[in-house]
């Protein structure tokens, strides 16, 4: 079973943000997006103890509304990038296999 939070945790941002720069999206929006993802950070604290910040470089804040369609957007071309084994049906007939 996919554990879909965990999932969430693993999506690249200079990964996601190339995907939307390449996307059909308003650079502006894409800047918004790119400001939303980037420069967050996290500590550790325990009773009176804390650690120093350190930045977050990977996955999607956790219950934003965004966070689904980022996450989306990161995996859409899975895919496409699938191995030769898969189960997807041929794109062209030169594709198809006797079986």
């Amino acid at each position: 079973m996919l554990d879909m939070a965990k999932a969430f945790d693993r999506v690249w941002h200079d990964g996601l943000v190339l995907k939307l720069i390449e996307s059909p999206l308003p650079r502006r929006m894409v800047a918004v997006l790119r400001a939303f993802l980037t420069e967050r950070t996290f500590f550790i604290a325990t009773g009176e103890a804390a650690s120093r910040p350190r930045p977050i470089t990977a996955g999607v804040p956790q219950g934003s509304v965004l966070s689904p369609l980022l996450y989306t957007t990161y995996t859409d071309d899975v895919a496409v990038h699938a191995s030769p084994t898969d189960h997807r049906q041929p794109t062209s007939p030169h594709q198809a296999r006797a079986t």
